[in-house]
């Protein structure tokens, strides 16, 4: 009997991680999600230089509960897109906001405390979501594990990016 209690115990908690996971993400979701095009959003097709960081997680707030992010500045340099393609050469600055925890106690840290974050610079071309910043010069990428802002440069991506913009059928 003991062992059918673990047994139902496990299963419940397993049910539990799956519930905790996200939907693949689809380039047309994320596009809805944006608020284009009440919401400025620039889509940029290219590759994205960060530097490498040193985490310092923080506490989560006591009020809110929420985890605080870090920030780090690196730029994308790539084509500007609209409903006809990506034709417009940019280099814009972009911080990409992470949160630095110990994701809900059960799957360890997604960051670990004082060692180094190698920064990266994308290996084949991406799309990405670009939000302006306030100061309209910079923008941010987010790193919602759910909400995908970077999706792979692909002719089907491409298209379908395209298609959103121009109203049509996701």
């Amino acid at each position: 009997m003991r062992y059918v209690l673990m047994l139902v115990l496990m299963l419940f908690q397993a049910g539990q991680v799956f519930a905790l996971s996200c939907a693949e993400p689809d380039i047309a979701d994320s596009f809805l999600r944006s608020g284009y095009p009440e919401r400025e959003v620039r889509f940029v097709r290219g590759r994205a230089e960060f530097p490498a960081q040193i985490w310092q997680r923080a506490p989560a707030d006591p009020e809110t509960g929420q985890i605080p992010y870090q920030y780090v500045i690196g730029t994308v340099e790539g084509f500007s897109g609209d409903r006809r393609g990506f034709r417009e050469p940019v280099s814009v600055s972009v911080t990409r906001s992470i949160a630095c925890a110990d994701f809900l106690g059960a799957f360890g840290e997604l960051c670990k405390q004082n060692e180094p974050y190698s920064g990266y610079m994308d290996q084949e071309d991406q799309i990405y979501f670009l939000y302006p910043d306030p100061d309209g010069q910079t923008y941010h990428l987010s790193s919602n594990p759910c909400s995908q802002d970077v999706f792979p440069a692909t002719r089907r991506n491409e298209r379908r990016l395209r298609r959103c913009m121009r109203g049509g059928a996701v």
